[in-house]
């Protein structure tokens, strides 16, 4: 939160004069999860034949991963298990989210590219693609629309 504080003599806040803007933060075991992602350097993963493994993380991903998660918080009203996820890298400098009580899984993917997964629907539905510049919003209601509407 960004405002303008009146404050006293013995330093104590006395009021807000003006507020500038107030931004979502993610929960700390998120933020520090992402936080630790972000230390990963190339070979993270070990070496295969002498070749590292692990690339590091861009930071459009991060950006897109925290948009998706602060959206996604906004559903813990209607599905609490929303917030029950696992975050992981991914090998090729992606990011993975799984749910551990949802059939839910999003990909990040390096080219910036977005793969969700509803595994409680058939084979050849299960997976939709979406372009890094979609809304969190268009991801989720593909994903949860359904459980929504139940």
């Amino acid at each position: 939160m960004s405002v303008v504080c009146k404050i006293n003599d013995d330093g104590d806040i006395e009021s807000i004069e003006q507020t500038y803007g107030i931004e979502e933060t993610l929960p700390e075991k998120f933020t520090s999860r992402l936080e630790a992602l972000a230390q990963l350097s190339t070979g993270w993963y070990g070496t295969q034949d002498g070749v590292p493994q692990g690339e590091p993380i861009k930071d459009s991903i991060f950006k897109n991963v925290q948009s998706f998660l602060c959206e996604a918080l906004s559903y813990t009203s209607s599905i609490p298990q929303i917030i029950d996820l696992v975050i992981f890298p991914q090998i090729n400098g992606g990011i993975q989210i799984e749910w551990k009580e949802l059939d839910y899984e999003v990909d990040f993917e390096p080219d910036d590219t977005i793969n969700a997964f509803d595994f409680s629907k058939n084979e050849e539905d299960c997976e939709k693609m979406f372009a890094a510049d979609c809304s969190p919003n268009e991801i989720l209601n593909w994903m949860i629309g359904g459980e929504l509407n139940d």
